[in-house]
């Protein structure tokens, strides 16, 4: 029994990386073109954060089991919503990846900090996200979905590799430019795909 239980707590733990990873990949460098992958990726890792503090007294496997399914389910009710309000899906997704920003670049710092102070720190920042993205909705796809891609993605990289937490931020940037400017160099092609294409274009 207890080898059974061992087994399947690797495969849940294994899974949500999976899961994480491969989102995370794809909200980097397509978060363009497929939305509700980063929408759903933020979901997913703001439920098994949360959970992850809340169920702090439980073993790291039941934890990353109940992250996991909680965090699935709550992400399919983001798809939905975000097939009937692209619009306030859109203002939500700047609120989150701004709150994920924020931790990315504030680190270590917030540690120390009382617990209400980061909570007010962090919907602080989720506002001037959503705002931003209310204002700039051209770009906010690209931008967000790479911020939000960026913060998973190193996330793992720095677990995975163990990399002093005060590099953190220069790791996370260095991701979400990238995956800012692959996501623009797509745009501007297929933008000049379309022109040549359209009636009038050059041939």
């Amino acid at each position: 029994m207890e080898v059974f239980v061992g087994i399947l707590a690797l495969v849940v733990i294994i899974g949500l990386i999976v899961v994480q990873l491969g989102g995370s990949i794809g909200a980097l460098f397509f978060g363009r073109k497929l939305p509700w992958v980063w929408f759903a990726l933020a979901v997913l890792d703001l439920v098994t954060k949360v959970l992850t503090v809340a169920l702090y007294r439980e073993t790291d496997a039941v934890r990353a089991g109940v992250g996991l399914a909680v965090g699935l389910v709550a992400a399919g009710l983001a798809l939905l919503l975000q097939r009937r309000f692209a619009g306030a899906v859109l203002v939500v997704g700047g609120f989150l990846a701004a709150g994920l920003t924020a931790i990315q670049v504030l680190g270590p710092l917030l540690n120390p900090l009382p617990q209400w102070l980061v909570i007010a720190l962090l919907v602080a920042a989720g506002i001037a996200g959503a705002l931003w993205t209310r204002m700039n909705q051209d770009t906010a796809t690209i931008v967000l979905s790479a911020l939000i891609g960026a913060a998973i993605l190193a996330d793992q990289i720095v677990d995975a590799v163990a990399i002093d937490e005060a590099l953190r931020f220069q790791v996370y940037a260095v991701i979400a430019l990238a995956g800012i400017g692959f996501q623009v160099w797509r745009e501007r092609l297929s933008r000049r795909a379309n022109a040549i294409t359209a009636p009038g274009g050059s041939s």
